[in-house]
């Protein structure tokens, strides 16, 4: 233990990894090994945003935002689900779009739409959204 902050063991070859002092600093590999998605994904993402605005009312910058009110949340979930499902990106790539949500953000996300699809009430807006990002 150096100045109060313990210090993982690791040898020659681990040592390049993303383990670091555990001084708030600690890296998981996932972390480390994460791409920037395509620009062309991003792009994508940012016309899904503002079609789901569009079609909503809700506006963009409260979709990418922290609010939990039920229009936002699931404006946020509409394009979580399609973005997912529409680009290359991965769950944490998407979630790290939306105020750096986590992975199982989004996989709730996905359910969530999937059970809203089968809503007489919120299958024909999904719908209209789909039909509009093509």
């Amino acid at each position: 233990m150096k100045n109060g902050v313990s210090t993982l063991k690791t040898n020659s070859s681990a040592s390049e990894s993303a383990y670091e002092p555990l001084n708030g600093n600690f890296k998981t590999k996932q972390q480390t090994q994460m791409q920037k998605p395509l620009k062309s994904d991003l792009e994508q993402l940012q016309k899904l945003i503002r079609t789901v605005s569009e079609i909503t009312g809700v506006e963009p910058e409260v979709i990418l935002g922290r609010s939990r009110r039920q229009p936002a949340s699931f404006a946020r979930q509409l394009c979580m689900a399609i973005g997912y499902r529409t680009t290359y990106m991965s769950l944490n790539q998407i979630g790290e779009c939306f105020d750096g949500r986590d992975h199982g953000t989004v996989i709730y996300a996905m359910k969530a739409i999937d059970k809203a699809s089968n809503n007489k009430t919120t299958a024909p807006l999904i719908r209209e959204v789909l039909e509009a990002i093509k």
